[in-house]
């Protein structure tokens, strides 16, 4: 395509440009430098990325749980004792519940900083970025899913991650960049791989 190029404006590759990269014709120029096509390497940067909907975010999110409710339901019941125990406050319960967190936070961080994806997020070809399309930096991850851990505080930090959680279950169908509470505390995005 040249500057003399009828083609209507749109992400298209640029001759010369390295291979997997497209940038943005206005109709009669090519405006800023190569992006990366996702599914070539990752998510387009710049928000030429498709942001991932509530719908394809929450089948994710489950099938993580489901993932997770085997292992860490044992640890829970090994750790934190018989039925019985729950019914008052236990030491043991505290430390099921550490283990559990931590094991959780384990998961998430770990798939998502090599890739930027869970099993979950693999399964609906989607991923976490930072807002303007690159790879989630360490400490991003490290407030998106270290969120996770209030929970750990007795009353009052269950209380906000639920709220927080129903707060976040709206903002991914509502949201500009259908973005939960943690994505907005670490910067980050959803988008389509």
């Amino acid at each position: 395509m040249t500057d003399g190029s009828s083609q209507a404006p749109g992400w298209y590759y640029a001759q010369g440009d390295p291979p997997g990269t497209q940038r943005y014709w206005d109709g009669a120029a090519w405006q800023g430098g190569p992006q990366p096509v996702a599914g070539a390497g990752g998510a387009m940067v710049g928000g030429a990325s498709q942001t991932a909907d509530g719908g394809k975010r929450l089948v994710a999110w489950l099938l993580d749980a489901l993932i997770l409710l085997i292992p860490l339901g044992i640890v829970s019941g090994v750790v934190g004792g018989t039925s019985q125990e729950f019914t008052a406050f236990s030491i043991r319960q505290w430390i099921a519940n550490i283990i559990t967190t931590a094991l959780w936070f384990a998961y998430h961080y770990f798939m998502n900083a090599n890739g930027g994806q869970t099993v979950g997020r693999k399964v609906m070809n989607i991923k976490i970025v930072n807002m303007d399309g690159s790879q989630a930096a360490s400490d991003a991850l490290l407030k998106r899913f270290g969120f996770g851990f209030l929970g750990l505080v007795p009353f009052l930090g269950g209380l906000v991650l639920f709220v927080a959680g129903l707060a976040s279950l709206v903002m991914i169908f509502v949201d500009s960049e259908n973005q939960a509470v943690w994505d907005k505390v670490a910067g980050t995005k959803t988008v389509v791989v």
